[in-house]
C-alpha cells in the first residue's frame, strides 16, 4: 500500500504494525534506468520491478533508504533526500517529482521541461530524464 502523502510504499498499519497487503494488480512489464554524473563517466543501471519505487539520496540518520539511491551519482547533492517517483498504472510508466528542490526534467532534444510536482508524466521507452544534475534515459522491455 502507498502512503497517500509521500507515496511510501508501505509494508505494516504505522498505528497497530498489521501486515498490510498490496490489493493493487501487478505487472509484468519491467523498465531500466541508466543514470550518469556529467562531471565522471560512471553510469549506473537500475532495474524497475515494483510498482512503486522512490529516487532520492540515502540518509542513515533519518532513515530515508530510497529504492533507486543516487548517493554514488551525486557527489554535488542536487538530488533530493526523497527527490521522485517512479510507477506502473496498468501497464504504464509515470515519473512524479516529490516537490525536490533542484527539480525533474524531461529532455526533448535540446528542450528541457521541468515536471511539475506531484504530477504523472508518462514515460515511454527512450525517455531522457533529469534529477538535479543526474541525467539518464529510460528502457522498458517487454509485457
Amino acid at each position: 500500500m502507498l502512503c497517500p502523502s509521500c507515496h511510501t510504499e508501505l509494508k505494516h498499519c504505522p498505528c497497530c504494525g498489521a501486515h498490510l497487503q498490496n490489493t493493487g494488480s501487478s505487472t509484468t512489464i519491467e523498465a531500466e534506468i541508466i543514470l550518469s554524473d556529467p562531471t565522471a563517466d560512471e553510469q549506473v543501471l537500475f532495474t524497475i520491478t515494483k510498482e512503486n519505487n522512490v529516487v532520492g539520496r540515502q540518509d542513515p540518520n533519518r532513515g530515508i533508504s530510497p529504492d533507486i539511491d543516487l548517493s554514488s551519482l551525486d557527489a554535488r547533492a542536487s538530488v533530493s533526500r526523497r527527490h521522485a517517483r517512479f510507477y506502473c498504472k496498468e501497464g504504464s510508466f509515470f515519473l512524479e517529482d516529490l516537490n525536490s528542490l533542484n527539480g525533474t526534467y524531461i529532455i526533448e532534444g535540446e528542450k528541457e521541461s521541468r515536471i511539475s510536482p506531484k504530477k504523472p508524466y508518462p514515460v515511454r521507452n527512450g525517455s531522457k530524464i533529469r534529477f538535479g544534475l543526474i541525467t539518464g534515459v529510460v528502457e522498458i522491455s517487454g509485457k
